[in-house]
């Protein structure tokens, strides 16, 4: 079913609405989604889904996280549970949702997959840094007292990030979009981190995607759960990495990390080659 006709780049669009003629339009704002007007003047049941869908899809950039501003200035207290693009707000969610414990296991989830990764964490504590301003600390086992943000690492702060913008706005449907979330983690935090995409993606309405050239975080997936990004003549080509011929029989000897890592899937130049003996058998 149509419902917008719309050149790339065009202030002029083209509307469908059941079986009436396609209406067009000049677009007032032709930077935006032409969805929006077509919203505007009525619009498909379909249309508004699809809006409603649109907006709720968030991406994280991990590569872009704030991590400056997280460890030495704070966030802006506010009443909110949506991480931003760069997690400048991570303190004021994570303090939010700390509040709610009494009413969910949101915080509760977050604290718990921490401790499962990275063994030496043993809680956060949250502190009022102005009128409009808060901070976080780290409880650490052994230690007398409180570390501040500054003094943990960038895995300590990237995997609290992850796990905010996964469990913050609970059972919440949307799309969660995450670039290289791999990114400072060591390979077991990052089967944590797997565990943890799987437990957010099946409590409710949530689909996750994450792009990764990770072969570890790659492993933790089923082949049926996996997509194989390529460009093909200027175009991008997805499949599902349990529909790629000729590599069934070896996904069910090696992992599909050492596979991408043979350069079998998504091969960059010459495609490699992986010899499996007969007495060879379980997974690598």
């Amino acid at each position: 079913m149509d419902l917008i006709q719309r050149s790339t780049g065009s202030n002029r669009a083209s509307f469908f609405e059941a079986d009436k003629v396609a209406e067009p339009v000049t677009l007032r704002e032709p930077e935006r989604l032409s969805l929006t007007r077509y919203l505007d003047v009525g619009g498909a049941e379909e249309a508004a889904d699809v809006d409603v869908l649109l907006r709720s899809i968030r991406m994280h950039r991990c590569r872009l996280f704030n991590f400056h501003g997280i460890k030495n200035v704070g966030s802006q207290s506010a009443p909110e549970l949506r991480l931003k693009g760069r997690a400048d707000n991570l303190w004021s969610v994570l303090r939010n949702v700390h509040d709610r414990r009494g009413a969910d296991d949101r915080y509760d989830t977050i604290v718990s997959f921490m401790r499962e990764a990275l063994p030496s964490f043993d809680g956060l504590l949250f502190e009022q840094t102005g009128p409009a301003s808060v901070t976080g600390r780290f409880l650490e086992k052994g230690r007398r007292g409180p570390l501040w943000a500054s003094g943990v690492s960038d895995g300590h702060l990237h995997l609290l990030i992850l796990l905010t913008a996964m469990f913050a706005e609970g059972r919440a449907p949307g799309v969660l979009l995450l670039d290289e979330p791999d990114i400072s983690l060591h390979p077991w935090a990052l089967s944590v981190l797997a565990r943890a995409l799987k437990a957010a993606a099946s409590a409710g309405e949530k689909q996750i995607l994450l792009a990764t050239h990770s072969p570890v975080l790659l492993s933790q997936f089923d082949a049926d759960q996996s997509l194989v990004v390529e460009s093909d003549a200027g175009r991008t080509r997805l499949t599902r990495l349990s529909e790629i011929t000729g590599v069934q029989d070896l996904l069910e000897q090696y992992a599909a990390g050492s596979l991408y890592m043979a350069n079998v899937l998504a091969p960059q130049g010459t495609p490699g080659q992986v010899d499996v003996e007969p007495s060879e058998a379980g997974e690598r």
